[in-house]
């Protein structure tokens, strides 16, 4: 088969997108399975109240952006002569940056609660508009297309989380969502990365994404990650704690008991006229 005369060139490093991609993959397997296990026991905690948890995350967000703030200011210093070469990546580094400084924040109580959460919702929406201008900048169709699905993830990511913060605990749905699409994120920018390292080895390929395919790589994506939240629903419905029958049938006679209670004076109130009627 021929070459097409599709631009085949491929911008970015594997390395750069790997990084950032087993991240958001940890990030978001590690929220959901903590979901998950809380949900088994009856105890999921919208927002997040455990002050361990917390630190952990703030803690590991600024030390997983401060290395990538790093890497990115000694690599452009070193290939370019300039630290900011790649000010866009710094920027989302700092970005994330600050979402670990509102989480380590609100571990210490010097927050209110969720504002961890509101720092993340900020930092999407700052992501959203790096990678949608990151798009825009593209000469190749599918680099372009890839950029702009990472956009569209943040911004729906970004309202989701802005929409659980306003629900508080009533939407364990959308607070579910939210880690679901860091997974998605992370997933995805795992394919951009692979599809660049076999840019790297066969440069005449450009990859494995095509403008026809890209499409429906990022659709079985979502039916992955869609299968894997309803399997882990079936297992917490199956597997959680359910009352006993004595705590069920008391459960009911107490809903029951104003309904009893109306027919009982109904009754009573019957017996008062046939009795009044008797001895007139």
């Amino acid at each position: 088969m021929g070459v097409s005369s599709e631009d085949k060139s491929l911008s970015g490093a594997f390395a750069g997108h790997i990084i950032p991609a087993s991240f958001f993959l940890c990030f978001g397997v590690y929220l959901l399975g903590l979901t998950m296990h809380r949900a088994v026991r009856g105890t999921v905690m919208i927002p997040e109240r455990n002050e361990r948890v917390l630190f952990l995350i703030g803690t590991a967000l600024m030390v997983c952006t401060t290395c990538g703030l790093i890497g990115e200011a000694v690599g452009g210093f070193l290939v370019m002569g300039n630290p900011f070469f790649q000010s866009a990546h710094e920027t989302l580094y700092f970005l994330f940056f600050f979402a670990g400084i509102c989480t380590l924040l609100e571990s210490y109580k010097a927050l209110p609660p969720d504002s961890s959460r509101c720092g993340v919702a900020v930092a999407l929406l700052g992501e959203y508009i790096l990678w949608h201008e990151h798009a825009l900048m593209k000469s190749n169709m599918v680099d372009q297309r890839i950029h702009t699905i990472l956009a569209n993830i943040s911004l729906s990511n970004c309202a989701i989380i802005a929409w659980s913060v306003h629900q508080g605990s009533r939407s364990i749905l959308a607070y579910v969502l939210g880690f679901a699409l860091f997974v998605l994120q992370g997933l995805w920018l795992m394919t951009a990365a692979f599809n660049i390292g076999i840019h790297q080895v066969h440069s005449l390929t450009g990859g494995f994404l095509t403008q026809d395919n890209v499409g429906v790589f990022f659709c079985v994506e979502i039916i992955f990650v869609g299968f894997a939240l309803v399997f882990g629903s079936a297992y917490v419905y199956s597997r959680r704690e359910k009352p006993d029958d004595e705590v069920v049938a008391t459960a009911e006679s107490i809903v029951s008991l104003p309904a009893k209670l109306q027919e009982y004076e109904r009754l009573s109130r019957e017996a008062e006229s046939e009795t009044t009627l008797e001895y007139a």
